[in-house]
């Protein structure tokens, strides 16, 4: 695996795969030809090892079989031998969908899942069902079926096992931004990087993050290697610490009590996961508040930072200059809270001040 400060990606160890390993794959989801794995199946043949001791005589002779799947299975043991010597099998993205999805369904997943550049980056991903189904003159119905079958080839034992290069690459990107990679981080960290095709990273990602067993979980906007029960554990002591209070609660704060739990997070990852929590307000300064508090606790917060009377649109200029990422609360509601909240008196229209 590759070092948090390796600036380089080789194939780990253990995706140097045996020939015993790759022989115990069973047949249903080895990723081998479909019409070879049906006949296969039809004729008793459980493991990849038992269609290899077949031969190549034998495996022509079963039905419904051609040269085509011939040459696919051909194919297929290339993919096998590369994986026995340790070498990578693929070295873009694209190479790896279009032979292992088809070109046809590597394209209608490049346009599900955003990797084309036109998506604006940071945007959560591609194209609905229905506008890939306008575009290509087919059902919307059709498109799930096609993306269906097309991560069912890639989330294959072969699938899986040559992918295994952009996942190290992917876990190592994350892991170096302690363990939490946002959307623009990925892009960001990932510029130059040939094995991405051109492709929008965090669209690939996603993808990648779906197949079993993957190193990384995409989860609320963010790319993660925590375990699921380190994320329910933040979930736990963020409503704990922060739901009963109507005051900011400071990062520092929310770490020691994990790390008292048990569940320790480097700080960059933990900012990174409260900033992109639905359930709280980031502000600048490192500290979270409960957004079901409302605005009144933003305007009680920044009424310790003014005097005198100030005009709505200014108190949304600060209330926004304080949060990470601005631009979350508008003018009209911070007038209507204005308006309803008790501690705060009107002194002309549009100006309000903070009792005494």
């Amino acid at each position: 695996m590759m070092s948090k400060d390796s600036g380089t990606t080789a194939i780990p160890q253990a995706d140097k795969w045996t020939r015993e390993q790759i022989d115990a794959w069973p047949v249903a989801t080895a990723g081998l030809p479909v019409r070879v794995a049906h006949a296969a199946q039809r004729n008793g043949f459980a493991t990849v090892g038992a269609v290899r001791q077949a031969g190549t005589e034998a495996i022509r002779c079963w039905t419904a079989i051609g040269p085509q799947s011939l040459r696919a299975l051909n194919r297929f043991w290339t993919r096998c031998h590369k994986l026995e010597q340790g070498q990578t099998c693929f070295a873009t993205v694209q190479a790896w969908l279009e032979e292992l999805a088809g070109p046809a369904d590597a394209d209608v997943l490049a346009r599900r899942y955003g990797f084309y550049p036109t998506v604006v980056p940071g945007a959560r991903g591609g194209q609905t069902l229905q506008a890939v189904g306008t575009e290509l003159q087919v059902s919307r119905e059709r498109i799930r079926q096609r993306l269906a079958r097309a991560y069912d080839r890639l989330n294959t034992e072969l699938g899986r096992a040559t992918a295994a290069p952009f996942l190290s690459r992917m876990e190592a990107c994350v892991r170096r931004a302690d363990g939490v990679c946002t959307v623009a981080g990925a892009i960001s960290a990932t510029q130059g990087d040939p094995g991405w095709s051109g492709y929008r990273v965090d669209g690939v990602w996603r993808l990648l993050s779906k197949l079993d067993d993957a190193p990384v979980r995409y989860v609320r906007d963010c790319f993660t290697t925590m375990p699921a029960d380190w994320l329910a554990m933040v979930d736990r002591v963020v409503a704990a610490q922060a739901s009963h209070v109507s005051t900011p609660v400071a990062r520092s704060v929310m770490a020691d009590a994990l790390a008292a739990a048990g569940y320790p997070w480097e700080a960059g990852g933990l900012q990174r996961w409260l900033d992109h929590d639905p359930r709280l307000w980031s502000l600048r300064d490192g500290r979270y508040l409960w957004r079901a508090h409302g605005c009144g606790a933003l305007l009680d917060e920044y009424a310790a930072t003014t005097t005198g009377s100030v005009h709505f649109r200014e108190i949304s200029r600060a209330l926004n200059g304080c949060l990470t990422p601005p631009q979350q609360i508008g003018p009209g509601r911070v007038l209507r809270t204005l308006r309803r909240h008790a501690a705060w008196q009107m002194q002309a229209p549009g100006w309000y001040q903070r009792g005494q």
